[in-house]
């Protein structure tokens, strides 16, 4: 007699997550509320990436709300599909994420291209900065890139919700009406500040499937940031990509873009060795408040020359 009440349990449990998936793919969980759902600027303009999360379609040109936004066959941005790298000359890595990228912004406006004005033949100029990214993905990308192109320096921007960014696993956490390809990498501290990647990139066909399993990991998300000091997950990030960079004898120049300096990228063995902090109003930035117009790409790009010419000579 006792097998009967266990097995109605049983059902009666099967029967209720199987009516929680129904409900939650109802309601369109995770986009409850949401109007509509649309892309970001790098999910019409990129692919899902196992390692970072999120790159660039090679060869490919889209127009997004106005802008063109155009890759080499090297999968960077370019002012034509037919550009490619000049190795013959000493090479400048841009690193980082939308501010360096240029984010609403056509080529020319961008940074990268008007660096390349300033330093001439002297350098190269490749732009390697991805939408969207953290310093987890900028250090994943560095591994994939130095060694290819063994550059002289690396441009590295620091932006005012870094630390958010870098302990953040799921992008719609931040943007509930938006997509992207997938989820980014996701790294922890672990013992004796030890960098420790907890998870790689998943694709939401897989990540979200099923729908009661995607709950349960948006609340681990939740608790493990809550938890989480997500400062020290950034500095230990840094340090990483610093010491990646030194291993190869590249020099890192960096922009803290609407984020003071911070303790742990000055340099007591050499002041000079610090970032360049830029805080910009209103008359230099799109509506967002953030994303910088063209004639703040101008005045960033004279502040960094103004900060980095000697060094880059």
């Amino acid at each position: 007699m006792a097998k009967k009440p266990i097995a109605l349990l049983i059902v009666g449990v099967v029967v209720g997550l199987l009516s929680a998936e129904v409900t939650l793919r109802f309601l369109h969980y995770p986009y409850i509320g949401c109007k509509t759902v649309d892309g970001v600027t790098e999910s019409k303009t990129g692919r899902f990436d196992p390692i970072t999360g999120w790159s660039y379609v090679p060869s490919k040109s889209t127009v997004v709300d106005g802008v063109t936004y155009t890759f080499n066959g090297e999968g960077y941005r370019a002012e034509d599909i037919q550009d490619a790298t000049d190795f013959t000359k000493p090479i400048i890595i841009i690193i980082g994420d939308s501010t360096l990228f240029g984010d609403g912004l056509n080529f020319r406006d961008t940074f990268g291209y008007k660096l390349q004005q300033k330093v001439g033949d002297r350098y190269e100029v490749v732009n390697l900065a991805v939408q969207g990214y953290g310093l987890d993905q900028a250090y994943l990308r560095l591994q994939q890139v130095i060694p290819k192109y063994r550059p002289t320096f690396v441009i590295l921007d620091f932006i005012e919700d870094q630390d958010y960014r870098d302990a953040n696993e799921d992008r719609r956490a931040l943007l509930p009406c938006f997509t992207t390809s997938g989820t980014k990498p996701l790294f922890t501290v672990g013992d004796q500040n030890a960098l420790v990647q907890l998870r790689k990139p998943e694709r939401f066909a897989t990540y979200d499937n099923p729908r009661l399993r995607l709950v349960w990991r948006r609340l681990q998300d939740a608790i493990r940031q809550e938890g989480s000091d997500k400062q020290l997950l950034s500095r230990i990030l840094y340090q990483h990509i610093k010491r990646y960079a030194g291993q190869y004898n590249v020099k890192l120049l960096e922009v803290n873009y609407q984020l003071d300096e911070r303790d742990y990228e000055r340099n007591p063995t050499d002041p000079g060795d610090s970032p360049m902090v830029a805080s910009y109003s209103a008359e230099y930035t799109f509506a967002d408040g953030f994303h910088l117009n063209a004639k703040g790409m101008t005045r960033l790009t004279e502040d960094f020359m103004t900060k980095f010419g000697s060094i880059i000579k």
